[in-house]
């Protein structure tokens, strides 16, 4: 890239050059150009620089076009020496090339720049150039999972390729999207069984450009289950039924409820549930709970119950982060273990 550059200087020097295999020369700043015995160019200014090759460049304001933008390029005569190299200097550091070609790490993403000199027959031309790294990205997009749950914070990320995050402008129609870092972004939809959609732009050269748009359906937030957090320990288990010491009962003093599928964890708030238990001659006995928490003719059932002896809970009743509140189908069976 560097090496280019070089070529772009010198090709100042050679603007308005005859067709190759002219003897004639052309002026310049008032000094003549011409081809020498060992078919050399020269150009005479106040210091004698030899050339001997003329050549057509392309030099493209980037290489990296969306569709609907305008290539900016500069096509220009360059005059070089290939049989002198340039020296090149970064940060006062001199770096060489590899067949031509000067390379450095780039590993920082975001506006960068590089600023350094160019050295040939003891004259010097700084330099200084703009770039920008992206990092890498992807997108896997499967048909089934473009969904948006309502009344909760649903993370997305959102990224063009080759264009910076500064950059980047995203909304969204059907809800509310909240800009983090990173590409990182926050999705709430406004209701469940209905669509959002999701448009995002960029800024470049001074104007906004369309991007894409994706379109996600939003669900309402499923059911949660019913649980038991115990702590055993360092270890939290959530007891969803099944055989439970009555001291674990006892210590947790209520009932929890979450939507916990492996992929969600959102918790609930419980505003009430209802218990069954069975007299010595199996009669049931319901009992409503004191919210969340077990009430205290609850927790005197459960402390006269025997090994192997069980008792039921359902109806319980749930309010979501979407603010929903609904009655839970599931139920738990306890039984009581030593």
């Amino acid at each position: 890239m560097i090496n280019l550059m070089y070529v772009v200087l010198l090709a100042m020097l050679a603007l308005n050059v005859e067709p190759a295999g002219s003897t004639d020369g052309f002026p310049m700043k008032g000094n003549p150009i011409f081809r020498d015995s060992v078919h050399e160019w020269r150009i005479l200014q106040d210091d004698d620089m030899r050339v001997n090759s003329i050549q057509a460049i392309v030099v493209p304001k980037t290489n990296n076009i969306f569709r609907g933008d305008s290539l900016h390029t500069r096509i220009l005569l360059a005059a070089v020496d290939t049989t002198s190299l340039p020296t090149v200097y970064l940060n006062d550091e001199k770096v060489d090339a590899v067949n031509g070609l000067y390379s450095f790490l780039c590993n920082k993403s975001g506006l960068q720049s590089i600023d350094g000199k160019v050295m040939v027959q003891d004259k010097t031309f700084p330099f200084r150039y703009e770039y920008i790294v992206s990092d890498p990205s992807m997108v896997v997009a499967a048909d089934l999972t473009n969904i948006l749950y309502a009344g909760i914070d649903n993370p997305i990320h959102v990224s063009v390729p080759g264009v910076s995050q500064n950059d980047l402008v995203a909304s969204m129609q059907g809800g509310s999207l909240l800009k983090k870092a990173n590409g990182q972004y926050v999705a709430r939809p406004a209701k469940g069984n209905s669509t959002a959609i999701i448009t995002v732009s960029y800024l470049k050269d001074g104007r906004v450009r369309p991007a894409g748009r994706m379109e996600f359906r939003v669900r309402q937030l499923p059911d949660p289950t019913p649980y038991i957090l115990a702590h055993d320990g360092d270890n939290i288990r959530r007891y969803r039924g099944g055989r439970i010491t009555r001291n674990i009962l006892l210590q947790s003093g209520k009932i929890s409820a979450a939507v916990d599928d492996g992929i969600l964890d959102i918790p609930f708030y419980v505003n009430g549930f209802e218990t069954v238990f069975f007299d010595g001659i199996g009669n049931a006995i319901p009992m409503a709970s004191n919210g969340a928490s077990f009430s205290t003719q609850q927790q005197e059932a459960i402390r006269s119950l025997n090994a192997g002896k069980r008792f039921y809970i359902s109806h319980v009743m749930a309010t979501g982060p979407d603010g929903i509140q609904r009655r839970l189908d599931a139920s738990m069976e306890i039984i009581i273990k030593n």
